[in-house]
Parts: structure tokens; C-alpha cells; sequence
């Protein structure tokens, strides 16, 4: 009798989680198709709360060094260019302080999702893996 208590117990613990996950990622879309914050930090963007939860501000001191990437990107600068330039005058590294730009930073920078106007959000890719998928809303 054990066994199959264990065994219905583990069921119900899966079925659980299964309903708590899809719940997670309802809320986490809403939050994010409203232009809330979902959580992270965003170079560039700050939380700001309101009424309604935590929104996206600019934080222009590093809003301007992800515009300054921007122009040496649409430039025809390489990545590699663009970090030994960023790392020539010193800018700040996210989160780093004076730590050394490495040229993948500066390409996620220009390419990533909030930075162009989109909003993305991640969810499982529906395989029952762990692996993640983002889909542009």
C-alpha cells in the first residue's frame, strides 16, 4: 500500500507544479504584454513601481552608451571594434564597473529584444524539456 501512496502522491505533486508553472507564465505575460517589468535588470532601463506594479524607465546615464553602440553598429564598427573602444574610454561595464567590454557583450546589447521596441517573453518550448523559447508579443 505504500508504493501506491507514494506513487499517487507523486502524481499529485507533478499535476501541481504542472498548474503552478502555467499560472507563473499567465501572470509573467500579463505583466509583460501591460509594458510591466517581469523581473531581471535591462541595461539601459531601470524599475520604476507604480499603481499597477514595477514599469521600465529609461536610466539615461547607460541609455546612452546602448545608443552610442547602436550608431557605431549602424556604422559598420565590428563587435570587436566597438568593445576596444568602449574599453579605450573606459566605459562602465554593466554591472562590472571598469571591468573590459568583450566584444559579445556590445552584439546582445544591439540586438536584444527591448532595445529594438519589442517585447518578448520566454516560456518552455512545449517539448517537456527545460529548454526556453521566446516568441516576440
Amino acid at each position: 500500500m505504500a508504493k501506491f501512496q507514494i506513487t499517487i502522491k507523486g502524481l499529485v505533486n507533478e499535476l501541481y507544479l504542472d498548474d503552478l508553472r502555467d499560472k507563473t507564465h499567465r501572470g509573467l505575460m500579463g505583466r509583460a504584454l501591460a509594458g510591466r517589468s517581469t523581473g531581471g535588470r535591462l541595461f539601459g532601463y531601470r524599475t520604476s513601481p507604480g499603481p499597477d506594479g514595477a514599469h521600465w524607465v529609461v536610466f539615461e546615464p547607460e541609455a546612452e552608451i546602448v545608443r552610442r553602440i547602436f550608431r557605431l553598429y549602424a556604422d559598420s564598427l565590428s563587435m570587436k571594434a566597438i568593445a576596444a573602444q568602449l574599453n579605450a574610454q573606459r566605459t562602465s561595464l554593466p554591472g562590472q564597473g571598469h571591468a573590459a567590454w568583450p566584444h559579445e557583450a556590445g552584439l546582445g546589447r544591439v540586438h536584444h529584444p527591448h532595445h529594438l521596441g519589442e517585447r518578448r517573453s520566454t516560456s518552455g518550448d512545449g517539448s517537456g524539456t527545460k529548454r526556453r523559447s521566446s516568441r516576440t508579443r
